[in-house]
């Protein structure tokens, strides 16, 4: 997202393996939620189709002669009755999906529908690109079965009938896709961000304190509920008010703090993305300071130029704190014009 701040230690491939999914779930969040990019959410729905008695995967074309229509991608599916059907564009698409399907496909995703009201999910195999398929259905069974086949061996079928031109209803029928947020998930992502943002500002040693064992353990294996780590902004208006005076659109904030309760140290880190609150991350308490007494570390990003500059408070309070958005009403200015 235009951040250049890397680790100074390498991270083992295991666990940048295990945290992919995870950064994919929030970046994803970010897009949708902070920045209001909807288009994710114009991909594959799901579309009623009375000739069939199924619902079929459908999208809402974007460009060109489809764009603000109804488009079927290429797919095979499973009628009531057990037989398959297909649906595409043209008889070559046919050719060429059966060509690519009568061989195991590497790239297979699985997709489960939850259940609704109204005509059943259909087992598909839709094809998304070249040599790419998504095989959705509303039984994860079957789904998983399916596809495991696919990637193994293949599907041919057994016989091919006459292609005959499609006609579509006299109603079109709405396209619904179903958001899942996973809090739990975005959350583990946000508790490796802190972890990470500790390890590059004050060192792998500082990171691996003993009083971070537990938010390690819930950002690698999701040990641990994510409200004992994580609060997300999207489940937490007071965070929005907190970083009014100095968030700005044109970057992210890291912020790094202890406030001492009489007989703990209580580690945080608040992470804010376009000027947006993301989310406070508790890292954990200890009887002794991390940080000097009454400071805090604090980190900006200005994502269109992809630089960084770390500051400290108080030494560099005003420029940390300063917004003139927040200032003067209306005013238009990036973070080193402000300061």
């Amino acid at each position: 997202m235009g951040a250049s701040l890397i680790l100074s230690t390498e991270v083992c491939a295991a666990c940048n393996a295990a945290f992919s999914p995870l950064d994919q779930d929030l970046v994803e969040h970010v897009e949708i939620f902070t920045r209001g990019r909807v288009t994710k959410l114009l991909g594959l729905g799901l579309q009623d189709d009375p000739t069939t008695g199924v619902r079929l995967s459908a999208r809402l074309g974007l460009h060109g002669e489809e764009r603000g229509l109804s488009v079927s991608p290429p797919q095979v599916f499973q009628l009531p009755d057990g037989s398959w059907q297909f649906r595409g564009g043209s008889t070559d698409v046919l050719a060429t999906m059966i060509e690519e399907i009568g061989r195991p496909v590497a790239k297979v995703h699985e997709t489960v529908d939850v259940s609704s009201d109204g005509l059943p999910v259909a087992l598909a195999v839709v094809r998304t690109g070249p040599g790419a398929y998504v095989v959705r259905g509303a039984k994860a069974a079957e789904v998983r079965a399916l596809a495991a086949r696919l990637r193994a061996e293949g599907m041919r079928p057994t016989h091919l009938g006459a292609p005959a031109q499609w006609t579509p209803p006299e109603r079109v029928q709405p396209i619904s896709r179903g958001v899942e947020i996973p809090v739990g998930r975005i959350s583990r992502a946000a508790a490796k961000v802190a972890l990470n943002y500790v390890c590059s500002t004050l060192g792998a040693e500082s990171a691996l304190r003993t009083e971070f064992d537990p938010l390690r353990r819930f950002a690698r294996d999701g040990e641990g509920a994510f409200l004992d780590f994580v609060s997300l902004a999207l489940l937490d208006q007071y965070q929005r008010e907190a970083v009014n005076v100095f968030a700005h659109p044109s970057r992210h904030a890291l912020v790094l703090a202890e406030v001492h309760d009489g007989a703990q140290y209580q580690t945080g880190v608040q992470i804010v993305v376009f000027g947006q609150p993301f989310a406070v991350v508790r890292m954990g308490s200890a009887p002794y300071p991390m940080l000097p007494p009454r400071t805090w570390r604090v980190t900006y990003f200005d994502h269109e130029k992809k630089t960084f500059e770390h500051l400290r408070i108080p030494d560099d309070g005003p420029r940390c704190f300063v917004n003139i958005d927040s200032v003067v009403p209306g005013a238009s200015a990036l973070l080193s014009a402000a300061v």
